[in-house]
């Protein structure tokens, strides 16, 4: 049976840390059309990304427009603590 055959494969949650350029979202989206485009559904959910460069902060926010952008691992995990 083809992944597809039963309503689609399950939705990929990302979270990236120390993200960069964010390359795994880039891959997943390339990787979502190719599957559609043999009936496959692949629903992506960029949930957040954490990067201290604001450089790459910007780059992220340009070109991934609503997802939260954490500039330090430590704070993001002080918040994911409380």
């Amino acid at each position: 049976q083809k992944a597809g055959e039963a309503g689609g494969l399950p939705p990929v949650h990302l979270q990236t840390v120390c993200s960069g350029t964010d390359a795994p979202a880039i891959a997943l989206s390339i990787a979502s059309k190719a599957l559609a485009a043999e009936g496959v559904h692949l629903q992506v959910r960029h949930e957040m990304s954490c990067e201290k460069e604001p450089f790459k902060q910007a780059y992220i926010a340009r070109n991934f427009p609503g997802v939260p952008v954490f500039s330090d691992v430590v704070e993001l995990a002080e918040r994911a603590a409380a």
